[in-house]
């Protein structure tokens, strides 16, 4: 909301967010979003929809960007809700937001999607052959009267990362996404140029910060749909000689 210039208001907010669902065998798969393409145009019009929608049952909705919106909903704080990054590809059933007001936010959702169903944005997306958006997933809840005592930081590279009035922080967490949607659309054309600039833009200048003793400590979190790898790291780790380079401790990961 900060990034979309939004006025942080008090409540219980989640992101709502326009994709892809398609039919599979038995059960219903979510479509990454970041391959769903659609203009600024055809996402205000449906927003447009989505809103009115909410209003009607008393909940406000706003515009962040064409691909992601914020629903305040107060009442639905106890509502356990899944990234679009862990439902992706998985039948989203088991993934669906659950708890007391499940059945309201289902409601809302059916609502939206039988309007945008045979909306004429949809009709013209489908006859040029692109994917129709046909649904909205809602995740990520948080209370804004809650001050957040630690911020995950997306920076394009380790030196843009030191140089801004953060770095002068005692910690700060930094989020690389950039492998995401490789993993999970199985590119893994894709997932190995992304590993060759987070090489150079990041691991090398880290692993030189280290040595440089500029930071004393990092800690590495990797993880995928169903594990947690964590490494930490400080600048005696690099005074090890004894221990020899080797991949087997992520093979091992890779394979539990």
């Amino acid at each position: 909301m900060q990034k979309a210039n939004l006025l942080l208001e008090t409540g219980y907010w989640f992101t709502l967010q326009p994709v892809h669902i398609h039919i599979a065998r038995d059960h219903l798969v979510l479509t990454d979003q970041r391959r769903l393409e659609f203009s600024e145009e055809e996402a205000r019009t449906l927003f447009d929809i989505a809103r009115s929608c909410s209003e009607e049952i008393g909940l406000k909705l706003l515009y962040g960007d064409a691909k992601t919106w914020f629903l305040r909903a107060d009442d639905w704080s106890a509502l356990q809700t899944a990234t679009m990054d862990a439902a992706c590809g998985h039948n989203i059933d088991i993934w669906m937001p659950k708890g007391e007001h499940e059945r309201a936010w289902r409601k809302l959702q059916n609502e939206i999607q039988m309007l945008w169903f045979g909306h004429a944005i949809n009709e013209v997306r489908e006859m040029r052959g692109d994917k129709v958006i046909n649904s909205v997933w809602l995740s990520c809840g948080a209370d804004q009267t809650l001050p957040s005592s630690r911020q995950a930081v997306i920076a394009p590279d380790f030196s843009n990362w030191q140089d801004a009035s953060h770095s002068g922080q005692a910690k700060t967490t930094v989020l690389l996404p950039d492998l995401t949607e490789a993993a999970i659309n199985n590119d893994w054309g894709l997932w190995l140029e992304q590993i060759h600039v987070m090489e150079k833009n990041w691991f090398s200048p880290a692993m030189l910060a280290l040595k440089n003793k500029k930071i004393t400590h990092l800690d590495l979190l990797f993880t995928d749909a169903r594990s947690i790898a964590s490494f930490s790291l400080t600048p005696w780790s690099l005074r090890k000689f004894w221990v020899k380079p080797s991949l087997h401790h992520l093979f091992s990961i890779a394979k539990s």
